[in-house]
């Protein structure tokens, strides 16, 4: 412990008159309590007078131990004003403008006091703070200092300066402030929120507990400081990165508005298969599944990914959302594999609702049985294996390995799946073109090889493979990656539009519908009819799945028939 007395002589005077004044303040208080003066005044006579050089008239003491007296003589000796005839007259007889008295009390070695500012001897960070809002906390046998402003801080050393300030003509200050030379202390499991950013609320038992994004917390998870700020420490925050919604990010922004013309391409997609039923066979149903799957997940994703305040609410989202992207990659599965049977079998069967319903059972009931086992999993081991819905900022699956094993695992065996059927599927209309540039010759080879590349890529597209690009960016992540990543996959349903639901026999079904009279008939009309005549051996159902697949690049054959 070390105690410095300051006394400030008015104007501008030497060293000398300095030592004067402070002998005359030292003299004076001695008249008040010689006891409680006497280590400032044997300090002074001893000529450890500090920084007398410099002119500032500075005496330090080790040996005072009753503060709070000596405290309370200079509340009673120093005037904050003097008039005339005052028993205080002796601070303007003594030319005292100001007396500072600073007690430190310090773990480090070595301390400059400078003025009332104590500065640490300190190698790493010195921090600041109100001793009012200065908090200690033990954290895992650790010694953690709360400095305020929501920053903790692990000390190496500490010091306590309380200063008192009185002046001649100013009213007297006190303040303490602690000084901590250390490090930022950052820990997983605790948050420092704003108050304003928590609410507290009463259970069903009546019991109160903090709301904080979305989760509730006991209030032995809780510890109110002194400065607006709340400490949370629980091991809800030991979960794996979530996805949060943030509208600075440009990938954010480009997903979003992708997400929107994505969203209305589906919708339009899903109301032409509903307008026309000669559209809804076997493979019109499936893409109509598709679409709609595509068309919940990308909707509540957009719409309720962040909106974690309600906490029921948001694990309901969550399953909803998870069911949804499964239903999505279950769809693609059909959809290629219908693909890959219709162009690779040379005699396929008539499509009929018991392989649709094999196809319902597989699309829709394969997505329900993984979320029903995940959802069993969040509601009774969730906690102790590290897998729940809903989380902090987002509501989706949240947990070390959970993403990996309910969303990632299923989905990289989709498009393992997707990969293999779609190799067969080129195989098959790589020989199915080939035979129609045989039949016609008014197509040069580049523009047969362009239009064949055109069709593998539209396929590729609705078959969910620019969820790649996605697992390559997290491997390389490389920025051009990931925006072609968001750029394709946020358009899939514009994709699917294009190819499946804007073709040129749609847009006459409408023509036909609204009354309007068809044109001529285009050229890739014509050589799509050619295509489909080359699989004579085929059943007019299976030229029906053709006509909707080579539809994708060639805008068409007109072939209607019924389920």
């Amino acid at each position: 412990m070390e105690f410095n007395l300051l006394v400030l002589p008015m104007g501008n005077s030497s060293g000398i008159m300095k030592e004067m004044v402070t002998r005359c303040f030292l003299n004076t208080l001695g008249w008040q309590n010689i006891q409680l003066t006497w280590p400032f005044y044997s300090s002074f006579i001893e000529s450890k007078l500090l920084a007398l050089a410099r002119g500032r008239p500075e005496v330090t003491t080790e040996y005072l131990t009753n503060v709070t007296e000596f405290e309370e003589i200079l509340d009673l000796t120093i005037a904050s004003s003097h008039e005339e005839g005052s028993s205080r007259d002796w601070v303007v007889n003594c030319g005292v403008e100001q007396v500072n008295f600073t007690e430190v009390c310090s773990t480090a070695l070595n301390v400059d006091v400078d003025k009332t500012v104590n500065m640490l001897s300190c190698d790493l960070f010195l921090f600041a703070a109100r001793a009012a809002d200065v908090r200690v906390f033990n954290m895992s046998g650790v010694q953690i200092i709360y400095v305020g402003g929501g920053l903790l801080v692990v000390a190496k050393s500490v010091s306590f300066v309380r200063s008192y300030q009185y002046g001649t003509f100013s009213s007297t200050a006190k303040d303490t402030i602690v000084s901590v030379c250390g490090e930022k202390f950052e820990t997983a499991d605790c948050r420092l929120p704003l108050t304003r950013e928590t609410m507290m609320i009463s259970d069903a038992d009546g019991n109160r507990r903090l709301k904080y994004k979305g989760k509730m917390f006991l209030q032995d998870q809780v510890t109110y400081l002194p400065d607006g700020w709340i400490l949370i420490c629980s091991s809800i925050f030991l979960v794996s990165e979530e996805p949060y919604i943030s509208f600075s990010d440009p990938l954010t922004v480009l997903n979003f508005v992708g997400y929107c013309l994505s969203i209305v391409a589906l919708l339009a997609t899903f109301v032409n298969y509903c307008m026309f039923r000669v559209l809804r066979n076997v493979p019109g149903a499936a893409i109509m599944s598709l679409a709609a799957a595509l068309f919940l997940a990308q909707l509540l994703t957009l719409t309720v990914l962040d909106k974690v305040e309600n906490v029921t609410f948001c694990i309901a989202m969550a399953v909803l959302m998870h069911y949804m992207w499964l239903a999505t990659f279950t769809w693609m599965n059909v959809l290629a594999w219908d693909l890959m049977r219709t162009f690779t079998s040379k005699q396929a069967a008539r499509p009929n609702r018991r392989i649709f319903l094999g196809y319902c059972l597989y699309g829709w009931g394969l997505p329900a049985l993984i979320v029903t086992t995940c959802l069993v999993i969040h509601s009774i081991h969730g906690h102790s294996l590290g897998f729940r819905y809903g989380g902090e900022l987002s509501c989706w699956v949240v947990g070390k390995y959970a993403v990996l094993g309910a969303f990632l695992a299923p989905m990289v065996c989709s498009l393992i799946a997707n990969v293999v059927l779609f190799s067969w599927t080129v195989r098959s209309v790589h020989a199915s073109l080939a035979a129609a540039a045989m039949v016609r010759r008014d197509k040069s080879k580049s523009r047969e090889t362009l239009g064949e590349l055109r069709i593998y890529f539209k396929v590729s597209c609705v078959m969910g493979f620019t969820w790649l690009f996605g697992c390559l960016g997290s491997f390389v992540d490389h920025q051009a990656i990931w925006y072609l990543f968001i750029i394709l996959n946020s358009l899939q349903g514009v994709f699917i539009f294009v190819s499946f639901g804007c073709n040129l026999r749609i847009r006459n079904l409408w023509r036909e519908k609204l009354g309007i009279k068809a044109g001529r008939k285009t050229k890739a009309s014509r050589n799509s009819s050619n295509i489909s005549s080359t699989r004579t051996n085929r059943t007019p159902a299976m030229s029906e799945a053709v006509t909707m697949t080579t539809s994708i690049s060639l805008h068409s054959v007109k072939v209607s028939t019924p389920n």
